[in-house]
């Protein structure tokens, strides 16, 4: 493209889409379409591989995860092709951050996008150092990465950030860190999403009078898990009618799946708490929607799949079942590298095995629980455990 009024047009196209991305998603299509329509018109510009990348997002939230994975690799060529790689610092938070989490291996797409931050740093590029620093951040949890190195990437990332005076999308980060403290054990009520880093009751309220639904989101999301974790059920429901079958406000991001996991698993345990059949439909619903992530991408939900089967296995009293799902639920997690999936699939299966009588059994995946918490870095979570298991 030679048109400096079409080039510029294509800059101003890019920058709307990521703010709209976090506040008006729905005018995400319009962009990507725009784009791809001017590119198509006037030729190829440095801006076209972001067009591209944007419409293979908008293919995730249609359920097109095979057109989206084959947009996502067009614009690898392109950028291959033209020798364009410093689109990366912007192409690669929504190609790995993104798209391929719904059909490559999480862990590969860690690296693309911790080098897309690094040279954002380099060059000076603060907007897009904040979107890589949150694709990167989220992934690296999601992944199970050890916590404490997670913790320090976060303060890194906001020194950085609060140098350059960029704040737009950190919220998203102080709630996962908040996150992170509660498990390390470095917050003073570990079951709720409270400390130095971020206030639930404070930003949910502030979130939802300016309508940030996917941050309200987040928030939500972060708070039902910490609950469920620590042991506060009703906590962990409560927050769970006002969210059950919103996943999608997630615009395509692997949150998306971890909804659906813990939507599903504070279902079933509320089923077997209170005998209510609107928890058994509310975890069906999850599971049905979990077979389609584990179908795209078995190297990353399988074992979440298998966890929430053993649990629809052990709500129905199919003991035998049960354990097979919790076996292969334990064994995938292992074999995907998932430490924090494993970890939780190890303490569930120690319940299933008290809760029927074998106590040695219980006592010996108890203690593979609480090791797997400690690798992970989870030590709040361990300790947790230890106190309040009956060994």
């Amino acid at each position: 493209i030679k048109d400096r009024r079409v080039l510029t047009i294509m800059e101003i196209l890019e920058s709307l889409a990521l703010y709209s991305y976090h506040g008006k998603p729905e005018y995400i299509p319009l962009f990507a379409c725009r784009m791809i329509q001017l590119s198509l018109r006037h030729g190829w510009c440095s801006f076209t591989t972001f067009g591209y990348a944007l419409y293979s997002v908008v293919l995730i939230a249609h359920d097109d995860i095979k057109g989206a994975e084959r947009y996502g690799k067009l614009v690898l060529d392109i950028m291959e092709d033209k020798k364009a790689w410093y689109q990366h610092c912007r192409v690669n938070a929504v190609i790995y951050g993104i798209v391929f989490t719904h059909c490559r291996p999480l862990h590969l797409c860690l690296e693309p996008v911790a080098k897309a931050y690094r040279d954002c740093a380099k060059i000076g590029d603060s907007e897009w150092l904040v979107a890589n620093a949150s694709a990167f951040a989220s992934l690296s949890f999601q992944c199970g990465k050890e916590l404490s190195s997670i913790d320090i990437f976060l303060n890194d990332a906001e020194k950085k950030v609060k140098r350059w005076n960029a704040t737009t999308i950190f919220p998203n980060l102080r709630v996962l860190r908040q996150a992170i403290l509660n498990l390390m054990g470095k917050a003073n009520h570990l079951t709720l999403l409270e400390g130095e880093s971020i206030s639930f009751k404070k930003e949910i309220s502030n979130e939802m009078v300016r309508k940030n639904v996917q941050l309200t989101g987040r928030l939500q999301l972060y708070q039902v898990r910490l609950a469920y974790m620590f042991g506060d059920l009703d906590l962990a429901a409560q927050i769970l009618q006002e969210t059950h079958g919103t996943e999608h406000i997630f615009n395509g991001k692997y949150e998306f799946c971890e909804h659906l996991f813990y939507d599903g698993l504070v279902s079933f345990a509320y089923a077997q708490k209170t005998n209510e059949d609107k928890w058994i439909t509310f975890a069906q619903d999850s599971v049905g929607k979990m077979r389609r992530f584990a179908d795209n991408a078995p190297f990353n939900c399988e074992q979440k799949l298998h966890l929430l089967e053993a649990e629809q296995y052990f709500c129905a009293g199919r003991g035998k079942e049960a354990i097979e799902k919790y076996e292969s639920a334990i064994f995938l997690s292992g074999a995907n590298g998932f430490v924090q999936d494993q970890a939780l699939c190890y303490e569930r299966a120690a319940l299933f095995y008290l809760e029927n009588g074998d106590i040695e059994k219980a006592s010996s995946v108890y203690g593979k629980a609480h090791n797997a918490y400690l690798e992970w870095g989870a030590r709040g979570k361990a300790d947790h455990l230890r106190k309040h298991s009956p060994f």
